[in-house]
Formats: C-alpha cells, sequence, structure tokens
C-alpha cells in the first residue's frame, strides 16, 4: 500500500462521521444565503390566511405550463419538438385540425360519440382550472414567475444584462448566487413528492385523453386507407424532448456561470497562498481569504444541487416503461462514501444522498493521491502544503465534475432556446416586433429623431454571443405611429388602444407585429434616452392591447394587484426577455408586473430574485 493510500485511509475513517466543524459550516452557509432554500418558503401545501399572505404575492400555478398544449399540438402538425428535432410520428393532417376542438358525439366512432366536450376541452381541464383545483398548487409569484422562464428554455439573465448588473465582480457575488438559487429552486419545487405526483398525474391523464383522440382519428384513417397516428407516442416523445431541453438549458446556465466565477476565485485564492508559503503563514488567517474560501464552498454547494435536482424523470409516466421510483429505498446511511461510480435514480433522495457521498470519497481520494508516488522524505513537505489549502479547492472542483458526469452523463452539444428554433421556423409565426406610439410632443422634431436613434441603437444591442440571429433581428423592429396624424389626443392610452383595435378590425396590422402588446414613449421615455439618470437604463412604455380594468376573471384572481394595464420596460430586456415570453406565450405583461410593481417608475428590468435565499 503507498503512502497516499495509507493517508487517504486514515482521513476517510477519520471523517466518516463528519468533524466538529462540519455542523458550523452548514449553518455559516445557510446564514451567508448564497445557496438554494429548497424552494420551502416559495410553496404553501395548505390555504395561507390573509395576514399570512400579505407577507407575499402568491399565485395558483399550474404545474405543466398550459403553453405546453398549444407547443405540443403544434409538434403534431409538424413543428419541430423542443430539441428542434422533427418527430418520428406520422403527423396529423391540416384537414384534421378542427376535430380536435369539436364535441366528441360530432365525429368519434363508439363508444364515444356520446361525449359533448371536445378532446382539447378535456385537455385543458386536466392541467387545471380554478373550478377544479386539484392540480393547483399555491406558490409565490417570484417562483411563478422564474418557473415560466425556466419552463421555456430561457436564461434567467441575458448576458448583455449579467453585465449591465456586473454579477462578475467579485462584491456582486451574494447577487449572482441568488440568480443560481432561484432556477435551482424551481426544480426542488417540480421534485417535492407531492408536486412530482400530480405532475405525473397530470400527464397520465392527458396520455388518455390523446388515447381515445388517436382511436378517433385512427377510425377514420383506415377507412380512407391512411397510415394511423399515434398521439400518444407523440406526447411522450414531446415531453421527453421538453424535459430533456428545460433541464439542459438550465443546469448548463448555472454551472456554466458557477465556473466563470470560479476561476477568479481559484487564482486568487493560489496568489495568496503563493504569499503565505513565502512568509510561513497559513492559509485562512485573513478576512480576505475566509471570504474566499466561503465562496469556494457556496459554489460547491450550488454546483452540488444543480447536479441533483435539476432533473424532470419521467418514472411512472405512460409510454416511459418505468414505474414510479417514489418509494424506491434509499441508500445505506451508515456509508458516507460512495467508493463506485454512481448513476442516475429517478428519485431525488437517492441521487443527494449517492451524489454527496460521491463528492466527498472522491475529494479525498484526489487529495491524496499525488502523494501514491511520492519519497516519503517528501511527505512532510506537501503534508505543510496540503494543510495550508494547496490542492483541496482544485482538487474538489476535479471531484465535482466527476460525480456530475457519473450522474448526469457527457456533457451535451448546447441546444438553440425553444423561442429561436420558434421563431427561425419556415412558416412559423412571424409576430416578432412591435407597433409603437409617440404619446409626447414636448420635444423638438429633431430631439424625437435622437431619441429614435437612441432607442434603437439600445434595443440592438442583444445577444452578440449568438451566432445565425441575424434573420432574427431583422425582425425584431419597432414601428413608430404619430398620433396627431390620425387625430389622436396626446398622452391618451387608452385612444392608442382603440386606434390599434381598428386596425386590427380591418387587418391592418402588418404581419410582423405582436397583436398583444403596444409600445409608446412619454416624455419619460423619450427623456430616459435623451436625458438619461446615472445607474438607470433607457425604457420604453409597454400597454396591454386588450386590457379590461372590468373583466371578472382578472378581478377573481387578483394576483397583480396595482396592475393598470401598462409598465415600463427596459430596453435592454425587450427582445430576448419580453418579445420571447410573448412570443412563447409563457408570460403576459400582468404575469411580470410583479417583478416591476416594487419600482419607483414601475419598470421592469428583467428577471431580479426579490429576496435573498434563506
Amino acid at each position: 500500500m503507498s503512502q497516499g493510500d495509507d493517508l487517504r485511509q486514515l482521513e476517510l475513517e477519520l471523517r466518516r462521521e463528519g468533524t466538529p466543524l462540519t455542523n458550523y459550516y452548514r449553518h455559516t452557509r445557510m446564514e451567508r444565503g448564497n445557496t438554494p432554500s429548497k424552494a420551502t418558503r416559495h410553496v404553501s401545501f395548505t390555504r395561507r390566511t390573509p395576514a399570512e399572505r400579505r407577507e407575499e404575492l402568491w399565485i395558483m400555478d399550474r404545474i405543466l405550463e398550459p403553453q405546453t398544449i398549444a407547443h405540443f399540438f403544434a409538434c403534431v402538425f409538424g413543428s419541430p419538438l423542443p430539441n428542434g428535432q422533427q418527430t418520428k410520428f406520422p403527423v396529423l393532417f391540416e384537414a384534421e385540425a378542427p376535430c380536435i376542438n369539436l364535441p366528441l358525439s360530432a365525429w368519434a366512432p363508439p363508444p364515444y360519440d356520446g361525449s359533448q366536450d371536445s378532446a382539447m376541452d378535456k385537455i385543458v381541464t386536466h392541467i387545471g382550472s380554478y373550478e377544479d383545483q386539484n392540480n393547483l398548487m399555491l406558490i409565490t409569484k417570484e417562483l411563478r414567475t422564474i418557473k415560466a422562464l425556466v419552463w421555456s428554455g430561457m436564461a434567467p439573465v441575458s448576458e448583455r444584462r449579467w453585465r449591465e448588473l456586473d454579477l462578475d465582480s467579485p462584491g456582486n457575488f451574494h447577487n449572482a448566487c441568488r440568480y443560481f438559487c432561484a432556477v435551482i429552486d424551481v426544480f426542488h419545487y417540480l421534485n417535492m413528492p407531492a408536486v412530482k405526483g400530480l405532475l405525473r398525474k397530470t400527464y397520465n391523464a392527458i396520455w388518455d385523453e390523446l388515447k381515445i383522440l388517436e382511436y378517433s382519428f385512427n377510425h377514420h384513417r383506415r377507412a380512407k386507407g391512411e397510415p394511423k397516428v399515434n398521439l400518444t407516442g407523440m406526447w411522450h416523445e414531446y415531453i421527453d424532448a421538453l424535459f430533456a431541453s428545460i433541464t439542459q438549458h438550465a443546469h448548463d446556465w448555472v454551472t456554466s456561470r458557477i465556473e466563470r466565477l470560479r476561476g477568479p476565485v481559484l487564482q486568487r485564492l493560489n496568489d495568496s497562498l503563493k504569499n503565505k508559503s513565502s512568509l510561513g503563514g497559513v492559509l485562512g488567517q485573513s478576512q480576505e481569504e475566509l471570504d474566499l474560501l466561503n465562496k469556494l464552498h457556496d459554489m460547491v454547494e450550488n454546483a452540488a444541487q444543480a447536479d441533483t435536482a435539476i432533473f424532470l424523470p419521467m418514472d411512472g409516466y405512460r409510454g416511459s416503461g418505468l414505474v414510479s421510483q417514489d418509494n424506491a429505498p434509499l441508500p445505506d446511511a451508515k456509508n458516507p462514501y460512495r467508493e463506485q461510480p454512481i448513476s442516475f435514480s429517478a428519485n431525488k433522495r437517492v441521487r443527494e444522498f449517492d451524489y454527496y457521498a460521491r463528492l466527498k470519497y472522491l475529494t479525498t481520494f484526489k487529495k491524496w493521491q499525488e502523494f501514491d508516488n511520492i519519497e516519503l522524505a517528501s511527505i512532510v513537505d506537501r503534508l505543510d502544503a496540503v494543510s495550508k489549502g494547496d490542492s483541496l479547492s482544485a482538487n474538489q472542483v476535479i471531484a465535482q465534475h466527476q460525480a456530475r458526469m457519473e450522474l448526469r452523463g457527457p456533457t451535451k452539444p448546447p441546444l438553440d432556446e425553444q423561442w429561436v428554433i420558434d421563431s427561425k421556423r419556415k412558416g412559423g409565426s412571424r409576430r416578432w416586433g412591435f407597433m409603437a406610439y409617440r404619446l409626447c410632443y414636448d420635444h423638438t422634431d429633431e430631439e424625437w429623431e435622437e431619441f429614435k436613434a437612441k432607442f434603437e441603437a439600445d434595443i440592438s444591442n442583444w445577444r452578440k454571443e449568438m451566432p445565425d440571429m441575424d434573420d432574427i433581428k431583422a425582425r425584431s423592429v419597432v414601428e413608430w405611429r404619430e398620433p396627431r396624424t390620425v387625430g389622436l389626443p396626446e398622452n391618451d392610452v387608452d385612444a392608442v388602444r382603440k386606434h390599434f383595435a381598428s386596425l386590427e378590425k380591418f387587418n391592418l396590422i402588418p404581419d410582423d407585429v405582436n397583436m398583444n402588446v403596444i409600445l409608446a414613449a412619454d416624455k419619460a421615455v423619450i427623456d430616459s434616452y435623451l436625458k438619461p439618470t446615472p445607474g438607470q437604463g433607457g425604457f420604453v412604455l409597454a400597454i396591454e392591447a386588450w386590457f379590461d380594468p372590468d373583466n371578472e376573471w382578472r378581478k377573481q384572481r387578483n394576483e397583480s394587484p396595482g396592475y393598470t394595464g401598462t409598465m415600463r420596460i427596459l430596453g435592454s430586456v425587450l427582445w430576448d426577455d419580453v418579445s420571447a415570453s410573448l412570443f412563447l406565450q409563457s408570460r403576459r405583461l400582468d404575469d411580470i408586473w410583479v417583478l416591476a410593481m416594487d419600482h419607483p417608475l414601475k419598470l421592469y428590468e428583467g428577471y431580479m430574485p426579490r429576496h435573498a435565499p434563506a
């Protein structure tokens, strides 16, 4: 047995039950608030009293996002899957589309011809409604907002916005971690046993409805000699691709940002170690060194939770061939190490047990591996180096990468975001741009032209790091209208809505313009570009085109207090945040209002976690 083996076995035995500092490190990590709360403060399994609810803005969440159904049926008629590939099954004919919304009694064969409901009505009901709340969860609107982004495969913050917020700066480490926590907590929520069970139940109920639809279509196709369809197979194929896309986008984003922050921290720690070695000091004596070590510890924990939580397993899903793993036996808790490679489990607790035990073992193994071929005379020097933290942090990173690969498999090529795939699709919706109105005439014509030039330069500065975006950027156009030329009064949002509605009535709205949101420039908007406030980016006014303050459904929901159908939007988040969400139907203006309502200008600046993790 080598010297390294002896030292390794000694440490493994000493650390088998943890160390006197284990609980201290865990407690201080939680106090720093840089790691996920596991979504516990964002989810209520019981009804909150009004007094309790005032502390947070709560909303009923449909666990399976409603837009999933529309996107699935687009694939049924030939659109790409969430991974950009085409379905392997025969698609429906366009002539068959009306049947999906017709009562089954109007076209389905026995025994389903007695139902007055359409297949679509039944499917939508299973997702969850206020009449049937069995598939709804009460969560904070903050969690609901980030969940909508994650489900759509969107980054919580763009590269440009990340730089604007200076999240690479050591002084903003806590703020950067809040984004990691927000994304990871979405998967802690979706993997809670009750939530995971409801998501599975919803999928299986829709599978049953599609089985009826499939049978009915094939009855008519058989009579015409046409190929059979397999809607249930397509449903499983679609959800499998969707879940894989969601998890890959989220995991890639979190881990790449962690690596981005970890490199400079390791370098600073290494530089400090070199200085200590020359002076004979011990690493960790100064506050700066303690802060660096704490940051590394927080990043290891964030990466570990990303590795174990960011999954959407399909155990118990019809068509998956894997029974539910909810009650899978847990690993032997008496053994704190995993000497052998680990593998994926659909049970989150099993994954966590295996991963942390494997990481603990590999970190110790890597730590002493370099001693295997060292002469005894050199051991004292190397032990001194290890005691100063020479290789512990780097070895922990290496160990984590190995544990990640064992659990998740090799790194996959990056995927395009869903809004990019859909917007590039030939024949897809082209409604990407906006119609905009000038509301204020306090500025000269020269100032107005200057504003438009600065506004255009601002909103055009996006996704420079992404290739093949020329076509999308060419359609990222804001078309300005002058209210005076059509007799509209100044600063009258309702008049703008009525004018927009009249254009829609006579089919005069361009094909590349969003039908639900209008942009506008009032005095504050124009001044935000002509006379910018230090530290505040330029913005534009967004108007919900069909807003009705007397809508009873909106009043009953009461999920966007103070919302009046308008809000301001930072120019740098217009396209790959707001427009992308509207394009995918994942968020409306009233959905993102919660992130603007507390701003003095009622300004949406992109997703920003409202609270530090606790």
